[in-house]
C-alpha cells in the first residue's frame, strides 16, 4: 500500500478545506490501492460541530463499507480530538 500517496491525497483535502475557511483537516478512505472516500473538516461551512473530516470520508463511501469494512484504511491529517 502506498501510504505516502494516500497521505498526500488527505493533505490535498486539507488544503481545499483551508481555502474555504475551515480548519485544514482532510481524510481519505482506501480499499486496496483505490481511494473510495474523501472528506474534510466542515465545522464552519456546514455549521456543524460533528462535521469531522474522518466522519465525512466514511459517509462518502458508506455503501462500500457494508461489505469488508474491516479491510478499509482511513488516512487523516490530524487525530480526532
Amino acid at each position: 500500500m502506498d501510504h505516502e500517496r494516500f497521505m498526500r491525497e488527505a493533505l490535498m483535502e486539507a488544503e481545499a478545506t483551508l481555502d474555504r475557511g475551515d480548519r485544514p483537516i482532510g481524510a481519505v478512505v482506501v480499499y486496496g490501492d483505490k481511494n473510495i472516500g474523501r472528506g474534510s473538516n466542515g465545522f464552519a461551512t456546514h455549521r456543524s460541530d460533528i462535521s469531522h473530516a474522518e466522519l465525512n470520508a466514511l459517509l462518502d463511501c458508506a455503501p462500500q463499507l457494508q461489505q469488508h469494512g474491516h479491510e478499509r484504511v482511513l488516512y487523516a491529517t490530524c487525530e480526532p480530538a
